[in-house]
């Protein structure tokens, strides 16, 4: 069915922006702060000032967030924070920052 209401629906389900981890790399500073956790795009700039871990939060400007977000670990190993999980709310407050998928 090709109606006006479902090309409508189609758009809304398919307009996922798309970034390379180079583009994503260009986002880099405490001013301009996008990361990616589990292929995810996320621009966190504005909440940077917000974030109860301090400065801790930009070791993923511009970079791979997931150990970071996920395990409170560098891409080292080195324990970061409280070295636990975030939390659930944490989680539900990184979906306002999403912008797209990564593409590898």
């Amino acid at each position: 069915d090709s109606s006006p209401k479902n090309q409508e629906i189609d758009e809304l389900t398919t307009s996922v922006d798309s970034f390379s981890i180079d583009g994503v790399a260009t986002h880099n500073s405490e001013t301009d702060c996008w990361t990616y956790i589990n292929d995810k795009v996320y621009d966190i700039t504005e909440y940077i000032p917000r974030h109860p871990g301090g400065d801790e939060v930009l070791r993923a400007c511009g970079a791979d967030g997931t150990s970071l977000f996920e395990q409170r670990k560098t891409d080292d190993g080195e324990k970061v924070g409280s070295g636990f999980p975030h939390s659930s709310n944490a989680t539900s407050q990184l979906d306002k920052y999403f912008k797209g998928s990564l593409i590898q």
